[in-house]
């Protein structure tokens, strides 16, 4: 248990020194995402899976706490389709 707080803690702290040096090189859409993914990974370690950590109540017939996950994932995936969108628009050619 120690461990894992430990390894949750170094990532955190690296992250977020990671986001300050970078933060003057890198777009407002890269900031939004970085925020996204890091609220993502709070929901997935002790303060935000705790409060979804009970299997009674079933959504789409998956326990609370494997939906939770299933959401954060998903919650991912759309952070990042939405960076990918931003960086590359579509090309319009005039055919």
């Amino acid at each position: 248990m120690f461990y894992r707080l430990l390894y949750g803690l170094t990532f955190f702290i690296f992250f977020v020194s990671e986001f300050k040096k970078n933060t003057l090189q890198i777009g407002r859409n890269r900031k939004i995402f970085s925020a996204v993914m890091v609220i993502i990974c709070l929901g997935l370690i002790w303060p935000g899976y705790a409060l979804f950590s009970h299997h009674s109540p079933l959504v789409f017939g998956f326990p609370l706490s494997f939906a939770w996950v299933i959401l954060c994932t998903l919650a991912g995936f759309a952070a990042m389709l939405a960076l990918f969108l931003s960086d590359h628009p579509p090309n319009k050619k005039n055919k």
